[in-house]
């Protein structure tokens, strides 16, 4: 049996990659609004340590959830030891993190969902397949 989305109700926000920007991303969770956050939220920006705390403490919170893009995919593969290749952008996001926000985002990274619905909604990560 496929494993069935999480669904939500009341207002909410929807937030697309992230890339390490942490003051964009402050900015967008300042609401009231629950926050769908679509995946991505390491590598390219200044500060995916950031970024990524805010992600955990907003699921930790409840007041949100992050989606499982494919650069987080590779950190937690690269946290785990299975990375066949760390590039450089990778290497810099592994560079940020502390050895407690790593074991954090190595427990949570694989549990993100893929996708979310509300009702007829489905929302996925940019780099979604379907099967």
């Amino acid at each position: 049996m496929p494993l069935e989305p999480p669904s939500f109700f009341g207002p909410l926000r929807i937030v697309g990659d992230v890339h390490g920007d942490s003051r964009a991303f402050a900015a967008a969770l300042a609401t009231d609004r629950y926050v769908i956050q679509l995946g991505d939220l390491v590598d390219n920006g200044p500060d995916s340590a950031g970024a990524l705390t805010m992600a955990l403490d907003m699921v930790d919170q409840r007041r949100g959830l992050f989606l499982l893009g494919n650069h987080d995919w590779k950190l937690a593969q690269a946290l785990a030891g299975r990375a066949e290749h760390i590039g450089r952008k990778l290497r810099h996001t592994m560079s940020q993190l502390s050895p407690e926000l790593a074991a954090r985002a190595l427990a949570a990274i694989p549990l993100a969902p893929a996708w979310a619905r509300r009702g007829k909604l489905i929302f996925v990560p940019g780099g979604f397949h379907p099967a």
